[in-house]
């Protein structure tokens, strides 16, 4: 074997470290190139977001390689804007509008995609992801925002201020949605904040010197083509994928003033009667308005073009659905009528008679039947609560209960407290959801009513924290992060109010004095970080 001298020992070993760096480079380099979507997933805490990103991976497939930057041709009658980006899931927020469940997130920054409308540059527009969740039903859109030059002043960022839920106030540019596959939805034209005109498909209407006479409103109508193409930024270059054409219908003679308020009318319709002054807030622009009142439907109105009245963006698709206006019972209309009932307020000074004992004690109200006294178990801080197995359907008028006093005895409702009381309404065991009342009287001296105020959000919440065991000990962790025996009767309560808000639970809580003779709706208001009461009397 040939012997290194000094000069060639160091040669060599200077190459040894020169090829370890060369491959250390390439091997981060081939790293950083992948395709849109495979990015490494972030860990999804929220079982709202993680089931919602279940259903769409199901639903839609992941991007595609990137098209060449090379590429100046339409992709073809087959084309497919899923292809083309990734949900950035690690951005999603969500939230509750227009009945639906909202998750929002933009599109990842590695399948950046952009849509062109007449002149302006594709740079003018960000695109999220929504997916809307109403019951069991999920529906998913791609959300694109187009600022206009006189909105923007070349400054793009203002984009980031506009989401489905709030837009700036002086938007102006254009809101278009499709499926994520790239089929046109709808989409509306802004100015200074207000809708100019909607994006449709198929429209047809009678024209008459270029303006189209609807007959919906005795409005005149004017219809333009608007074309978009879609484009995705590959490097630095942004690449052409697809173009579409639609009908703009715009409201004329001037678009830019405010529309006015639509207050449907008093009297008419199905069953005759008193409406609303004003159709529910979330009632979206260009859905079919139905007041009800007593059960019947007594008006029905069609809205276009109108703003949805909470800073936001029209939902896609316009509310094909009809939406329904329920008149809204005050939560104190529940506890009056129970206060009406003499057994309420006897039974809850029972139950605060006996917080000296070693067990829970309760009274429950069956339909038909004399209240029943239950007791729970000595030194055990539950108390045998009626099973569900045992209760017939629509038997259950309301639940009354106490917290003993103990060392680990909580001053609000215990989890399986919260957890009874949404199993009752939604295996349908009560006699009437908007009446059944769910109370409790602690040894700390507090004591309060459950009640039902939003069905929806009350349906929500259950699906994803008690329908299976991953959102159970979700709700577990949740609910011993904000409540404990160790925390003062106010701390407790303002934590109960608190979680309500921030998951919301669709209930109301209501506080007793201590002779039961008076109650308040309790409520936590997020803006001030105070509680608020609302006195029953």
């Amino acid at each position: 074997m040939k012997k290194l001298y000094p000069k060639q020992q160091c040669f060599f070993k200077l190459c040894i470290v020169l090829l370890i760096a060369v491959v250390a480079v390439i091997y981060g380099c081939r790293k950083d190139i992948s395709k849109p979507g495979d990015n490494p997933t972030a860990t999804i805490t929220d079982p709202k977001i993680a089931k919602a990103k279940s259903w769409y991976e199901t639903n839609y497939s992941k991007p595609g390689v990137k098209p060449s930057s090379q590429n100046t041709n339409a992709v073809g009658d087959d084309f497919d804007l899923s292809q083309f980006f990734s949900p950035d899931w690690t951005a999603a927020k969500n939230y509750t509008r227009f009945n639906d469940d909202v998750i929002e997130m933009p599109v990842d920054a590695a399948s950046a995609i952009g849509l062109k409308v007449g002149s302006a540059s594709q740079s003018n527009s960000r695109s999220s992801v929504l997916i809307l969740k109403r019951g069991d039903t999920y529906k998913a859109y791609v959300m694109t925002i187009v600022g206009y030059p006189e909105y923007l002043n070349a400054d793009t960022s203002k984009l980031a201020n506009n989401s489905y839920g709030k837009h700036d106030a002086n938007f102006s540019g254009m809101v278009y949605y499709t499926t994520p596959q790239g089929e046109f939805v709808d989409g509306y034209t802004y100015k200074n904040g207000v809708i100019k005109g909607q994006l449709v498909d198929n429209y047809t209407a009678t024209t008459t010197g270029g303006q189209a006479i609807q007959s919906i409103t005795p409005n005149s109508y004017q219809a333009i083509q608007v074309c978009t193409a879609w484009y995705q930024k590959v490097g630095e270059v942004w690449v052409y994928l697809d173009t579409q054409c639609h009908t703009e219908v715009i409201e004329v003679p001037d678009p830019s003033t405010p529309l006015p308020p639509i207050t449907p009318p008093s009297s008419g319709g199905g069953g005759g009667g008193d409406s609303p002054g004003n159709p529910n807030p979330d009632c979206p622009p260009g859905s079919t308005i139905q007041s009800v009142k007593g059960g019947n439907v007594i008006n029905t109105l069609k809205i276009m073009l109108r703003p949805p009245g909470d800073g936001g963006f029209p939902p896609p698709g316009g509310g094909d659905n009809p939406c329904t206006i329920k008149p809204v019972e005050d939560p104190c209309d529940k506890i009056k009528r129970q206060k009406a009932n003499a057994d309420l307020k006897s039974q809850l000074t029972d139950l605060k008679n006996k917080l000296n004992l070693n067990y829970e004690a309760g009274y429950v109200k069956l339909s038909n039947s004399a209240p029943q006294y239950i007791t729970g178990t000595p030194n055990t801080l539950s108390w045998n609560a009626p099973q569900l197995a045992t209760i017939v359907n629509g038997s259950m008028e309301y639940i009354n209960h106490n917290h003993y006093t103990a060392p680990q005895s909580l001053s609000t409702f215990s989890e399986d407290d919260i957890k009874a009381f949404y199993q009752y309404i939604h295996y349908n065991k009560v006699v009437n959801e908007n009446t059944f009342t769910f109370s409790v009287v602690t040894s700390q001296g507090m004591s309060y009513s459950l009640v039902l105020n939003d069905k929806q959000k009350f349906d929500s919440f259950y699906n994803t924290y008690f329908s299976d065991a991953i959102g159970q000990n979700l709700f577990n962790g949740l609910y011993n992060s904000y409540i404990s025996a160790t925390n003062s009767p106010t701390t407790n309560e303002a934590n109960l109010l608190s979680m309500v808000n921030l998951l919301n639970m669709g209930v109301s809580v209501m506080k007793g004095n201590t002779d039961f003779s008076n109650w308040v709706v309790s409520s936590y208001d997020p803006i001030t970080n105070t509680i608020t009461f609302k006195n029953c009397n």
